[in-house]
């Protein structure tokens, strides 16, 4: 289990045919413990992702309810501001990325022709720093 800030996840590694067994039974677990320490999960926010490099790797299904949560297969997830896709793949994460940065060039550009150069790199310090 891995938490940080008020995100919680769960890595879980076991052969095809326990998995999800291992899921579900963690998951009682999980849920045990946020009840005990007055939490509540975001079902909003609950994805389950089976990471495998295989292309010829079948991906199970999950679309169950555990307790309040309706817990969902998803392709991606986002890992401490990573964005991770089933096969461990950049490409998603650098969309997302390359999008951030354009449009931060195109507020320095704006910015640049708008107002003094110290509060252009005010602004770019503000930001990217």
């Amino acid at each position: 289990m891995v938490m940080f800030a008020a995100d919680t996840s769960l890595v879980l590694s076991a052969d095809s045919e326990s998995i999800e067994d291992r899921v579900f039974g963690t998951l009682d677990k999980l849920d045990l413990w946020f009840t005990e320490n007055e939490l509540l999960m975001n079902s909003g926010k609950t994805k389950i992702v089976e990471f495998n490099y295989s292309v010829n790797f079948k991906r199970t299904v999950y679309n169950q309810r555990k307790g309040t949560a309706t817990l969902e297969s998803s392709e991606s997830v986002w890992f401490l501001e990573v964005h991770l896709d089933h096969r461990l793949n950049w490409k998603d994460h650098l969309d997302v990325l390359c999008g951030h940065m354009a449009r931060y060039a195109y507020v320095l550009k704006v910015l640049a022709s708008t107002v003094s150069r110290g509060a252009a790199m005010m602004a770019d310090h503000t930001y990217a720093h």
